[in-house]
């Protein structure tokens, strides 16, 4: 045993012992190079998902405009004030067409309410977003009208109570029937328990984030349930940032007592809301990236080190006969099966790990099969590359030097 010591570990015992070491190191960066790379797999299909589903409305060229109206106390006067204030804005040069509501997708709703449907049956989820429109609102937003009409300047204080309904509402209650022409009752302390004619369907729109759960929506006009303040949606044919200074200069025309604020365009808005997920996103991502570099290095760094404590064996062989060939597959085989051990060990812990981040994943599975896959699949070529380049030198080995 002195003997051993004196020779630095040279004997086959601390080889042994050394290459044992050496590979459940390599074993352990893979598998948890593997966990983080399917986690930040995970969350970039998820927010990737999230970008490009379809939110209800466009946000491309269209400012928003935050406006106070309960200086005004006059509801009259109010509807009149927002009708001429959204028709100046219209007017101004560059602006395409203008609507208001009291909601800004994918921000906020301000309201939820209770319904009734006339004939229908008491249902779990009789619960809706209530949102006040001007007429133009799906138009400046984007949003398809699917059956039906939008408000128009007709549905007034005088006219019949109308509403309008989103896709989401009409599926659940007349599944198999037309909801236009059906009346729903607004349940709440705000509204006269009157029955309201449904006069058209729309696409649902997220409103409360682009991951928000599809929710039933019911529209009622301005002017027939006036709010005492609203967001105007302006729909421009120019960068919306450059209308700031004519748009705010068409509501101050309308009425001085008009409070103009948070002029902002809707795409900032939708960036906002997803500030979170993009930063957790990235933040993993980077730690994924770092992991599969570390796990590179480490397979790379421990078959280097082989082949050169090996090099008079490897001599050897190829003295005694060995294709260089056989010498690639040999450092081939042990790194590869150093690395699928670590890859299996890796697939059961993600398996496990990743449904940590179930809350967190929008339309992805935390067991999705096809992100697991490419995640094993790429890091068994980045480890096979790794492994390619101690494999190439030990082909490269000069029997007679190596015996020398």
């Amino acid at each position: 045993m002195n003997q051993m010591l004196r020779d630095g570990g040279r004997g086959a015992l601390g080889q042994a012992q050394g290459k044992r070491l050496r590979g459940a190191l390599v074993i352990a960066e893979v598998a948890l190079s593997l966990i983080v790379l399917t986690g930040a797999g995970l969350l970039l299909k998820s927010f990737h998902r999230m970008l490009n589903v379809d939110a209800g409305f466009r946000a491309e060229n269209l400012l928003t405009v935050n406006l106070g109206l309960a200086k005004i106390n006059d509801i009259g006067r109010r509807v009149s004030v927002l009708r001429d204030a959204l028709a100046r804005v219209a007017q101004t040069p560059g602006v395409q067409t203008a609507g208001s509501g009291d909601a800004l997708p994918p921000v906020y709703v301000n309201r939820a309410t209770r319904f009734a449907v006339q004939g229908g049956t008491e249902k779990n989820n009789n619960i809706a977003y209530l949102i006040t429109i001007s007429p133009d609102y799906f138009r400046a937003l984007g949003t398809p009208v699917r059956a039906g009409r939008e408000f128009s300047e007709r549905d007034d204080a005088m006219a019949p109570k109308t509403i309008i309904i989103n896709e989401h509402l009409a599926r659940v209650w007349f599944p198999n029937e037309n909801a236009l022409g059906k009346r729903l009752q607004i349940v709440n302390s705000e509204h006269t328990n009157e029955w309201r004619e449904i006069v058209g369907v729309v696409a649902n729109v997220r409103y409360s984030g682009l991951d928000d759960a599809t929710t039933a929506t019911i529209y009622t006009p301005f002017a027939q349930t006036p709010f005492s303040w609203s967001n105007l949606m302006i729909r421009t044919a120019a960068p919306p940032a450059t209308l700031i200074p004519s748009v705010r200069q068409a509501i101050k025309a309308a009425d001085p007592m008009l409070e103009p604020a948070i002029f902002r365009p809707l795409a900032e808005w939708v960036s906002e809301s997803v500030a979170q997920p993009r930063f957790y996103t990235f933040l993993l991502g980077a730690f994924a990236v770092l992991a599969l570099a570390l796990a590179a290095v480490g397979i790379y760094g421990v078959l280097a080190y082989g082949v050169s404590q090996r090099t008079r064996e490897i001599g050897v062989r190829v003295a005694l006969g060995a294709g260089r060939g056989a010498v690639l597959r040999m450092v081939l085989r042990q790194g590869m099966l150093l690395t699928l051990t670590g890859v299996a060990l890796g697939l059961i812990g993600a398996w496990a790990m990743t449904r940590l981040l179930k809350t967190m994943l929008f339309e992805v599975s935390a067991t999705d099969p096809v992100t697991f896959a490419g995640v094993a699949l790429l890091l068994a070529l980045v480890a096979l590359v790794a492994c390619w380049i101690p494999a190439r030198r030990a082909m490269k080995v000069d029997p007679v030097t190596a015996l020398k």
